[in-house]
């Protein structure tokens, strides 16, 4: 026979990476995979207990500051600081080098962003990097994700999964009464 919590654990790590699979389908139109690296963090955990199941998304903590944005206010840059580094200054440069341009202009482009983020009040993200985005949006991935009509297609799949396994058992046990 089949153990039936291996069985729904199963099948509820497959629902929960379908629900991943959404998320990562969601960061991609929105632009976040320059490295991969936030994709590449996203993993799923279940624990079991007497009488219950808990399953848990984890994901790198930027990937909750992407999904939430960022005010102007909270921007770590302050123009004509006089300060010898910024580690704010030195991650946007690292993106912009990403993206091909050479440290100089990298360096040039992060000073323009934390500008435009904090002098001219847009925050993160600026409304000049939508045209990355492929579905018109930067944030929210987590809600998209979490939506009711995911869930219920996500619990569908848990369900289809007890139904067949269900069917299996009875078609089993049916067959060995008979043989008897």
């Amino acid at each position: 026979m089949i153990d039936l919590t291996d069985f729904i654990k199963k099948n509820f790590n497959d629902m929960l990476l379908f629900l991943v699979g959404i998320a990562k389908k969601e960061l991609q139109e929105q632009g976040h995979t320059l490295t991969g690296k936030l994709e590449k963090s996203l993993r799923v955990e279940i624990s079991i207990s007497l009488n219950s199941f808990v399953g848990k998304v984890y994901v790198s903590d930027y990937g909750i500051i992407l999904d939430k944005g960022v005010k102007a206010n909270k921007i770590p840059y302050r123009k004509g600081s006089g300060a010898k580094t910024s580690k704010y200054i030195e991650a946007l440069t690292k993106y912009f080098q990403l993206r091909g341009l050479d440290f100089k202009k990298a360096k040039g482009a992060a000073f323009a962003t934390a500008h435009k983020q904090k002098i001219e009040r847009e925050g993160m993200p600026t409304r000049n990097s939508y045209r990355f985005a492929s579905n018109g949006r930067r944030t929210g991935w987590i809600k998209r994700v979490t939506m009711k009509s995911n869930i219920n297609q996500s619990l569908k799949i848990l369900k289809l999964a007890l139904f067949a396994k269900n069917a299996i058992e009875t078609a089993v046990t049916r067959g060995l009464q008979s043989a008897r």
